[in-house]
């Protein structure tokens, strides 16, 4: 426990001199996604539900593609509950511009994360 309050301590510390900008976003909706060559998740905050898939066999996409699938499977999983200004989470930088991109050529607003 000691060692966490350390790590906490010490990224309360950077954070406040790190030379980032850190921005409030607002909207109605939040989806973080994430994925790994074994599996994929995603967390829609709004809602407090999560889901998770392992990938069973050994996968030959790239993990842009595997980033690409977790956010389609958030989307179909919560799709029903989600209005207004949606921001979906994810750390694959590559796959947040190609989606920002489209979502601004057919007029769509989104988040500076995708």
């Amino acid at each position: 426990m000691q060692e966490a309050k350390m790590d906490v301590s010490w990224w309360t510390q950077f954070i406040g001199t790190a030379p980032i900008h850190l921005e409030k976003q607002e909207a109605d909706a939040f989806i973080a996604t994430d994925a790994t060559l074994k599996g994929i998740g995603g967390f829609a905050a709004s809602l407090g539900e999560f889901f998770r898939a392992i990938i069973l066999r050994q996968v030959q996409q790239p993990l842009t593609h595997i980033s690409t699938l977790a956010i389609i499977v958030a989307l179909k999983v919560w799709y029903q509950h989600l209005c207004g200004k949606l921001i979906v989470l994810c750390d694959n930088e590559a796959v947040c511009q190609v989606i920002n991109v489209g979502a601004m050529d057919r007029g769509l607003s989104s988040g500076s994360s995708l």
